[in-house]
């Protein structure tokens, strides 16, 4: 459910500007978007802050259960 619903949100984001801001390399991005891989906590929480700077911790709460029910 996390990589399907992580595909669908960064759809129209830019990975190279999105691997920079979370200081990580786009490789991993798109590990995260298979479902190969799961993002660190830290780097959960850079993808919700440069993706919803406003509402981010909403954001990390819902992708952090997906990542569980996923796990």
């Amino acid at each position: 459910m996390f990589a399907k619903q992580l595909k669908e949100t960064l759809e129209t984001v830019n990975k190279s500007k999105l691997a920079e801001a979370v200081g990580c390399s786009r490789d991993s991005i798109v590990k995260w978007q298979s479902g190969a891989r799961f993002p660190s906590v830290k780097n959960l929480i850079r993808i919700c802050i440069y993706l919803y700077p406003d509402e981010w911790e909403q954001a990390y709460l819902h992708f952090s259960v997906l990542i569980e029910q996923d796990d």
